[in-house]
């Protein structure tokens, strides 16, 4: 069986995160700056960045590479001179938020499998009836 052709790698909006690779996230941080900034995101060397990009997503995980380029960009208050952000920067000087980065993600993960669980746990129980509910709470003075 073939296997499913992706969308274009500059198609961050289409892709799962786990498809993604430096060109996806570079694609990424352009219309994040756009976004933030309302100005062309710049790299000075792309093939730089993108090894540094590869590098860290190799390290923490896409989910979490995704997160501290979000953070990043939450976090930075930009001073005259200095409008614009990029990956050498929030590599350099904005390392401090990748452990929050990963910290969110595996909250994020937590919180799925929970509600999975309880979610699996509720189809498992058998329905109660409505009005054996109302029956106790009138009896406890709850309506």
């Amino acid at each position: 069986m073939p296997k499913e052709k992706l969308p274009s790698a500059k198609n961050w909006r289409e892709r799962k995160i786990e498809t993604w690779n430096a060109t996806t996230f570079h694609e990424y941080l352009k219309h994040k700056h756009q976004e933030r900034f309302s100005l062309s995101y710049r790299a000075g060397n792309i093939r730089g960045q993108n090894s540094q990009i590869k590098r860290l997503y190799e390290e923490i995980g896409k989910e979490a590479t995704k997160e501290f380029i979000d953070l990043c960009f939450q976090t930075y208050k930009p001073r005259q001179g200095y409008n614009s952000l990029n990956f050498f920067y929030m590599i350099r000087s904005m390392n401090f938020l990748i452990p929050k980065a990963v910290d969110n993600i595996e909250r994020k993960r937590k919180i799925a499998e929970m509600k999975q669980r309880q979610q699996q746990q509720e189809i498992q129980q058998p329905e109660v009836n409505k009005g054996e509910v109302e029956n106790i709470l009138k009896y406890w003075g709850i309506e």
